[in-house]
């Protein structure tokens, strides 16, 4: 079975271009505003596009129990943003995009163990790369911290 979870390279182009606009906007603007005022700005912007997404494909109303996830997602997502803010804020930067990398393997975790997806070999093997290259940064970077003390 193939996991529609994890991105083939086809489907990969365009969400991970507006990922790493969104990472790179965060990481830019944490250095120079509030936390709040990044987060606000994040959600208000997540807003406009899905305005958008809906006046293109139509709305479909949500079931009374899918409000419950809404908002769950809503909440566990901005407190996610405000956090991530934070870590880019009051940490190193080559520490804490390796970490990062971890979601893709949590993700799929929880994919297998949530809806028993199963990823194909090409994305354990893409997996596998991304969190070895996380590994070996925060190494790197380790021990060059090390050395500088």
């Amino acid at each position: 079975m193939q996991s529609n979870l994890i991105l083939n390279r086809q489907q990969a182009d365009n969400p991970l271009l507006g990922i790493s606009a969104m990472l790179l906007s965060v990481l830019v603007f944490s250095m120079m505003d509030d936390p709040v005022c990044i987060t606000f700005y994040f959600a208000l912007f997540g807003i406009l596009v899905s305005a958008i997404g809906i006046a293109l494909f139509g709305w479909v109303p949500p079931r009374p129990v899918d409000w419950f996830f809404l908002v769950a997602v809503g909440v566990f997502g901005g407190v996610a943003q405000y956090l991530m803010t934070l870590s880019y804020r009051n940490s190193e930067i080559a520490i804490v995009a390796p970490l990062k990398f971890f979601s893709i393997a949590i993700g799929g975790l929880f994919g297998y163990f949530v809806w028993a997806e199963v990823p194909d070999f090409q994305s354990l093997v893409g997996i596998a790369i991304i969190v070895a290259s996380g590994l070996y940064t925060l190494h790197r970077e380790m021990i060059h911290r090390r050395m500088q003390d």
